[in-house]
């Protein structure tokens, strides 16, 4: 490993940051420098200050633009009043740390595995963390991007940021995934995970090849988006684009990606914006229920099972083997349900002779269900499940087609990440920032078109108001809408002769 390096690209991010910000447009400053960060920075490395938790490459971003953007651009973060909004359920996740703390002190032995109590300290860590990993990321995306330009802005990079992506992808499908050990020293994962097939999976600078087939489905998803909104502001041809984005993410060979992708592809150039939101309302509903389900064996586990075996042994046998350490996992966790175990690993099961671990954490749910009880775990996916629902709520009241539909993809995109948590973990932020952003741009472009419908209704009773006061009485009745705009003239043309009388 390169220590040198890594220290000094991440020692460097915040100059970039301000550099970034001070001469960008918010959003696409915003958006470049948080993919920037799940793409090309070192991972698997964080500085170990004092008194405060490991801190890696998404924490640093997070500050660095948060502080950047604050101090460059503070209406955009103050008009949102942060902690007022969704973001607010991050607080109580750090408070639900101090109960883990609590419920927690005793000492775990496994043979000749001891696992420590937990501290004051670690409820204090953690909810660092939290703020750290979740609140700040979550503001950002609901500060930066509040308007249909924002919106364009963000989808638009992301496909410019896929299209960049993939020259390196093509790399590392010819030559193997070695690009992180040529640049920064060091394999973050374990290379036999990668080959797929008689050929390879790349992983870039990410932590794992899933992430990379990951946010290549969020990158075709993105230019399908933008081209069935008709969006005139690509590159590239937008078909083109999506096709060869779509091809990577088949190259990618991440079977949950390219079943994503597949659903957001037909679901975007096949349903309305309307529908294709309700879609994203139900996969958010799915993933909330998904642990209750499992809990009460109500899941159709057997069945998902037999599905997978008619497309590959190997495929059914990974996913039999998920169930059942979720199964095993379940149990332990039902014994702290409400607080969860903590952290150390105390979640996990392990063999009380030799203390060895018997069991994998794959899913992203059933790892905070096991480290922070129901209470966090609803939290936690309450984040980034909320802003689904709300679009679900609001997007009638959206009257441009194009924004409702670039919502809707967004909402879509959003939901389909937040299901990837159930079989997988949280491999970047790129979640939670989406989350904020789809929550930032619907309550912004339904604010403007609010305010903009308001504004013709307010030249009107000025211009009434004028007509009144110069003796020509009130009017028998309101314009109609048809003739707003000659009534509008009318009184501002005798408000200008009043004051040239006047003067």
């Amino acid at each position: 490993m390169r220590d040198w390096l890594i220290k000094s690209v991440l020692l460097a991010w915040p100059l970039i940051t301000v550099v970034v910000v001070s001469s960008a447009r918010p959003a696409i400053a915003a958006a470049s420098l948080m993919l920037g960060t799940i793409l090309f920075l070192p991972t698997r490395f964080a500085f170990d200050f004092p008194l405060i938790p490991p801190t890696g490459r998404e924490e640093i971003a997070s500050l660095a633009l948060f502080a950047s953007v604050l101090f460059l651009h503070p209406r955009r973060i103050l008009r949102i009043r942060p902690g007022l909004g969704v973001e607010g359920v991050v607080f109580l996740l750090m408070l639900a740390s101090i109960g883990t703390a609590l419920t927690n002190g005793d000492v775990l032995t496994y043979g000749p595995r001891i696992l420590p109590r937990l501290v004051p300290y670690d409820a204090v860590s953690d909810a660092v963390r939290d703020f750290l990993r979740f609140f700040l990321p979550f503001v950002i995306g609901r500060a930066m991007f509040r308007s249909r330009r924002d919106l364009r802005d963000l989808l638009l990079v992301i496909v410019v940021a896929g299209l960049v992506y993939s020259a390196l992808i093509l790399i590392e499908l010819r030559l193997s995934p070695q690009l992180n050990r040529w640049i920064y020293g060091f394999f973050p994962h374990s290379f036999h995970q990668h080959v797929r097939g008689g050929s390879y999976r790349p992983m870039v600078f990410m932590p794992n090849g899933l992430a990379v087939g990951q946010f290549m489905s969020v990158a075709t998803l993105a230019a399908a988006g933008l081209l069935a909104a008709r969006a005139r502001n690509l590159p590239v041809d937008g078909r083109a684009a999506t096709a060869y984005l779509g091809s990577m993410v088949a190259a990618c060979k991440g079977y949950a990606s390219i079943a994503y992708s597949i659903v957001g592809l037909g679901a975007i150039f096949f349903l309305r914006p309307r529908h294709r939101v309700a879609l994203a309302a139900g996969l958010a509903a799915l993933t909330a229920t998904y642990p209750l389900l499992r809990s009460y064996d109500m899941f159709p586990t057997e069945e998902l099972v037999s599905a997978a075996s008619a497309v590959s042994a190997a495929r059914a046998h990974s996913l039999d083997y998920r169930f059942v350490n979720e199964d095993i996992l379940l149990v332990k966790a039902q014994e702290r349900v409400l607080f969860g175990w903590g952290g150390y690993n105390r979640s996990r099961v392990y063999d009380e002779r030799r203390g060895g671990n018997i069991t994998i954490t794959d899913g992203y749910w059933i790892i905070q269900l096991g480290q922070r009880g129901i209470l966090g775990m609803i939290l936690t996916f309450g984040l980034i499940l909320i802003p689904v629902l709300v679009v679900y709520r609001r997007l009638p009241r959206v009257r441009d087609r194009s924004d409702a539909s670039l919502l809707a993809t967004l909402a879509l995109i959003v939901a389909l990440l937040a299901v990837d948590l159930l079989p997988n973990g949280l491999f970047t932020f790129l979640p939670i920032v989406l989350s904020g952003a789809l929550l930032g741009t619907v309550q912004g472009i339904v604010e403007n078109e609010a305010r903009a419908a308001r504004a013709p209704a307010r030249v009107a009773d000025r211009g009434a108001a004028v007509a009144t006061a110069q003796g020509s009485g009130p009017p028998a009745a309101l314009p109609a809408p048809a003739a707003a705009r000659d009534a509008r003239g009318a009184s501002l043309a005798a408000a200008r002769r009043g004051a040239t009388r006047a003067r």
